[in-house]
């Protein structure tokens, strides 16, 4: 009975040849199942307030309940979901950067979307202020000499959600390192001409 796969020399040196593309297609479905993981964390981390950040004042609590918030206890949660591009628990986006062949996690080239109060109520309005320059502000802290316009002023500390959401996904990632299941698949490809456990590292990110 003639068996599916060679172990001929030539057939075994074929299927190593091919093992640089297989490796290249395995690592890039690994970063970006990582880069979109790393984006719900945070998305995650904000909307529960699982990364342990800086808790707001009651005053501000308040606030956001008037506003009819939906979370309103869970710092820079804000409008949530409501807005799926436009929040800061949403504002994070996973891009392609063909010619270095890596993902990148940033925040989404748009404007920050809050509650404006206005003569027939409550609006939602399209602030001056980008995502990425309020992910800066946020992350690292500042100070606000001229709040609302008023000359008060107001010192906001950092609540850096991306890094301890990164921080997170670190660990995470490092209890699932998956290279003995790759050595594994290779060798077993090499041998016997079997992707398919290439394949599922592949599906899976190389995350459990």
């Amino acid at each position: 009975m003639k068996k599916p796969w060679s172990t001929s020399t030539s057939a075994i040196a074929s299927r190593i040849r091919r093992l640089p593309k297989m490796a290249t297609d395995l690592i890039e479905a690994s970063a970006k199942r990582d880069a979109e993981a790393l984006v719900k964390a945070f998305h995650d981390g904000v909307k529960k307030d699982e990364l342990g950040l800086l808790p707001l004042k009651d005053a501000t609590i308040s606030r956001k309940e008037a506003m009819g918030f939906d979370k309103p206890e869970s710092p820079l949660y804000g409008l949530g979901d409501e807005f799926i591009q436009g929040t800061y628990c949403n504002m994070m986006e996973v891009v392609k950067d063909t010619a270095a062949r890596k993902y990148v996690v940033k925040p989404r080239d748009d404007y920050h979307y809050s509650v404006s109060e206005g003569k027939d109520g409550q609006t939602i309005v399209r602030d001056k202020i980008k995502l990425r320059d309020l992910f800066i502000v946020h992350e690292y802290g500042t100070t606000i000499s001229n709040g609302f316009g008023m000359g008060i002023l107001i010192r906001l500390p950092p609540r850096p959600a991306f890094r301890y959401a990164y921080e997170k996904f670190m660990d995470r990632k490092r209890k699932s390192d998956p290279a003995k299941k790759v050595k594994q698949a290779i060798i077993k490809y090499v041998r016997t001409n079997d992707a398919r456990a290439m394949e599922l590292i592949v599906k899976r990110g190389g995350l459990e």
